[in-house]
């Protein structure tokens, strides 16, 4: 029992203390602030991109129809015109991910995912920079690099992202095996190639990602041109190493990426067309119609595209100058491979620009360690540290300012929406150049027969429009007769006596793009067998007038026998 001046200690008096401890790698750096900032306003920036008005909305439809029939169109299910006209779905998966997020989330379903997935490409991206340099600072501007380059084709959203994200999966399993040596390692550059095999995760996670790649889009032909470039590469390093064609075969290395390769292109074949696909995609790019697009045209260097084009090679040019890093074959090949394609079409830049960057940033970071080498091995340095002691410029503020700054921009973002519960953007802000105003009206009042529209709201008007709404042509212009496509022309230009165009396909209303096609809204005013039925700043609306209705009416007959003699005179022309 205790008296009223004695005390009693309820502290322990001994015993282990528990304080939590994080690893000096969580401890960030002022410089890790400043990628925070770079991928939170590449964020940003993604989620306010409007949905141009390309062919997201003719995949959009194509994906509820497959989701609708449990089967694959074998016909275009939105051009009438093109019917008849055999349809190889090589987006399908793309398109039923496509038309599920915006069944769930509408256009702000789309524009979440299209951030996301771009976000996601580029991380992966910086993260396969960082391990080629082991800097932070040849990791952004191998980022920027990318960005910069590929910048024309950043704010399409199609399912050529998502094959986009498979090329920078592929390109971070490929870096993770690779050995990347920085002056200082004392490792042979000679030798470096040798290192570069294929692991088991290589062995395992290729072929998966190349059965998902190819029913995404066609372009997974793009990562088997990274395989085989990996391939040669080694090959070419052999034979100009041993000057012998028999050393080169018994390279393990070489015979071990030729076998990937061919397991790459094996696991291509789990598609629903088997090898059909691999023809259709090869013959694909040389369909008639596709050379009066401009982003299938070949490269102009002073247009959209080239000059992009320009800055990476004289980038290229610049880092290759200053580096004293060997260049072993397969980065020559993809540069020459990608390089061409993009030439060939500007449309390829998108891929070029990754892969130029992959190229790249080795040889920078071998520039800034030789001119920097204040720049050591943080894991080494921390070794030699007493316990608890931090490498010269890490602290845990830092990491909180950077929690805190990415939180924010992440709130900010129409994916954090989903969160926080945040208000949509509106329809203009999101949907971007479609025709909104005349969408709303035609929605009011029943469309029957055949329309004319201007091709790139084709997709926008089958999927916003009234049903059974029969667009003239969409963005999948390359699915009709190459007549079809130059009457389009013809009508979209005023060219000659249009009107009876007009009549032969027995068009009942007339939609313009008063903006891209002033030829057209300056000369349907003047047609005495049109009246114009509504306008806005944006499109106008004509219809045949009553009293023409029966003169120009043509049996439905007559012009399947012009879409036959359509097709016909195509198949005739075909070499």
């Amino acid at each position: 029992m205790t008296t009223p001046t004695e005390t009693v200690d309820t502290e322990p008096t001994d015993g282990p203390v528990l304080t939590p401890v994080l690893g000096y790698r969580w401890a960030l750096k002022l410089s890790h602030l400043g990628v925070t900032l770079l991928f939170g306003l590449l964020l940003l920036f993604l989620n306010i991109l409007p949905l141009r008005g390309t062919d997201v909305w003719g995949h959009v439809h194509y994906g509820r129809w497959i989701m609708a029939h449990r089967a694959l169109p074998t016909e275009d299910p939105i051009q009438p015109l093109a019917q008849g006209m055999q349809v190889i779905d090589t987006a399908w998966l793309s398109q039923v991910v496509l038309a599920e997020v915006e069944r769930l989330g509408g256009g702000m379903g789309l524009s979440n995912l299209f951030a996301v997935v771009v976000w996601g490409t580029y991380f992966l991206l910086a993260r396969v920079f960082l391990r080629q340099s082991r800097s932070l600072l040849v990791m952004t501007l191998g980022t920027l690099l990318a960005i910069g380059v590929g910048w024309s084709r950043l704010a399409t959203i199609r399912p050529e992202i998502f094959s986009l994200l498979c090329l920078a999966v592929l390109l971070w399993l490929l870096a993770r095996r690779e050995v990347w040596s920085l002056p200082g390692d004392n490792i042979d550059p000679a030798a470096e190639p040798a290192a570069v095999t294929p692991g088991l995760l290589n062995w395992i996670a290729i072929p998966v990602l190349f059965a998902v790649w190819v029913n995404l889009h066609g372009t997974f032909v793009g990562g088997i041109v990274v395989l085989v470039g990996y391939a040669l590469g080694r090959g070419i390093d052999v034979l100009l190493n041993t000057k012998s064609v028999l050393a080169m075969l018994a390279d393990r290395a070489f015979q071990a990426w030729v076998l990937l390769a061919e397991v790459a292109i094996a696991a291509t074949l789990v598609n629903p067309y088997g090898i059909d696909l691999w023809f259709e995609v090869v013959r694909f790019s040389s369909n008639p119609v596709l050379s009066d697009i401009t982003e299938w045209a070949p490269m102009v260097m002073t247009a959209v595209g080239g000059r992009e084009f320009v800055i990476g090679i004289v980038a290229l040019m610049f880092v290759l100058r200053l580096s004293q890093r060997r260049m072993p074959a397969r980065e020559t090949l993809l540069l020459l491979s990608f390089g061409l394609l993009a030439l060939a079409q500007v449309r390829m830049i998108g891929w070029f620009a990754p892969v130029l960057a992959f190229v790249v940033v080795p040889h920078l970071a071998n520039i800034l360690w030789r001119w920097w080498p204040a720049q050591i091995d943080e894991a080494a340095l921390a070794a030699t540290l007493p316990p608890g002691e931090m490498p010269p410029g890490r602290s845990f503020r830092y990491t909180l300012v950077c929690a805190t700054v990415a939180w924010v921009f992440f709130a900010m973002s129409g994916v954090g929406g989903l969160v926080l519960g945040q208000t949509k953007r509106s329809d203009k802000s999101l949907f971007g150049d479609v025709p909104l105003g005349l969408t709303e009206y035609l929605a009011k009042h029943s469309v029957t027969g055949q329309i004319y529209n201007p091709q790139w709201w084709g997709d926008w008007l089958a999927v916003k429009g009234p049903a059974g709404l029969k667009p003239f042509v969409t963005t999948n212009m390359h699915l009709v007769p190459k007549q079809v496509w130059n009457d389009y022309r013809r009508i979209s230009s005023a060219d000659g006596p249009f009107d009876i165009t007009l009549d032969r396909y027995a068009v009942s209303k007339v939609i313009v793009d008063k903006e891209l096609q002033p030829m057209l809204a300056a000369a349907m005013p003047r047609q005495t067998a049109w009246v114009l039925e509504y306008e806005d700043d944006q499109a106008a609306l004509y219809r045949r007038a009553a009293r023409n209705a029966e003169q120009t009416k043509r049996p439905e007959s007559a012009v399947n026998a012009d879409q036959n003699q359509a097709k016909a005179a195509d198949a005739k022309a075909a070499p």
